[in-house]
C-alpha cells in the first residue's frame, strides 16, 4: 500500500467526517436522477471510496469495479461519475486544508501595496482553480476569464458559498469542493505573487471576483 501524503490524510479525514453529507447531496443533485434505493448502498460505496484514497486508485478504475458489483444488485447507474465525484470532493477539501496549513504561519500573505490595490483585507487569501480543456462551460465561466486566465476570489468568499446541489447551472457558485458532480476542474490553489504571475501573466491584473 503506498505511503499516504498529508493531502491523502486530509482527504481521508474529510471522507470519514463528511462522506454521508456528500453522498446525500450527490443523490439529490438536481442535474441527475439516481434511484432512491441507492441510499441503502452508501456503506458499500464508501468502502470503495475509502479504499481508493488509501491505495490511491483512480476514480475510473474504482467506478468500473463498483459498477460491476452494483450491477449484480440490479443497479445500472454511472458509477464512474459517482466514484469520481465523491473522491474528487474529498481530495478537493484535502488539498484546500493542506494549503491553508502551509500558509497559516503568515499573518499577512501579500504586501501592503498589493492589499490596497486589490481592496482586500490583510488576512485574505486569494484563490483560483484551473479547468481542464474539456471542462463544461459553467465551470469555465466560474473559474476563468474569457482569455483563459484564472479568476481570483478570496478564500473566505468561496468557503462560505452554499452548495450547488439544489441550484440550476446558471446559479452555481464557486466551491472549495466540486462545482457539480463529475466536475473536471482542478483543486483550489492559493495565488502566490512572483510565482503564479509567471505562468499566468494577467492573473493579478483583473479585479477580485465577488459573485
Amino acid at each position: 500500500m503506498p505511503e499516504m501524503t498529508k493531502i491523502d490524510s486530509y482527504a481521508m479525514q474529510h471522507a470519514r467526517e463528511y462522506g454521508h453529507d456528500c453522498f446525500i447531496r450527490l443523490l439529490l443533485h438536481s442535474s441527475f436522477k439516481f434511484p432512491e434505493t441507492l441510499i441503502d448502498e452508501e456503506e458499500e460505496i464508501y468502502r470503495w471510496v475509502i479504499k481508493a484514497i488509501l491505495q490511491r486508485q483512480g476514480s475510473r478504475t474504482v467506478g468500473r469495479l463498483l459498477a460491476n458489483q452494483m450491477r449484480r444488485k440490479g443497479y445500472n447507474c454511472d458509477f464512474e461519475l459517482v466514484a469520481g465525484t465523491l473522491i474528487g470532493e474529498h481530495y478537493s477539501w484535502g488539498q484546500w486544508r493542506y494549503q491553508i496549513e502551509s500558509v497559516r504561519t503568515h499573518s499577512t500573505y501579500y504586501s501592503d501595496e498589493f492589499i490596497k490595490k486589490k481592496g482586500i483585507r490583510k488576512e485574505d487569501l486569494l484563490v483560483y482553480k484551473l479547468v481542464y480543456k474539456y471542462g463544461c462551460k459553467h465551470c469555465r465561466q466560474i473559474w476563468l476569464h474569457k482569455d483563459g486566465t484564472p479568476k481570483l476570489y478570496t478564500e473566505d468568499f468561496v468557503r462560505n458559498q452554499s452548495t450547488n446541489y439544489d441550484k440550476k447551472p446558471n446559479e452555481w457558485k464557486p466551491q472549495i469542493g466540486l462545482v457539480h458532480p463529475g466536475c473536471t476542474e482542478g483543486g483550489i490553489k492559493i495565488a502566490r505573487l512572483g510565482i503564479d504571475n509567471l505562468t499566468y501573466p494577467k492573473i493579478f491584473d483583473c479585479d477580485v471576483q465577488d459573485r
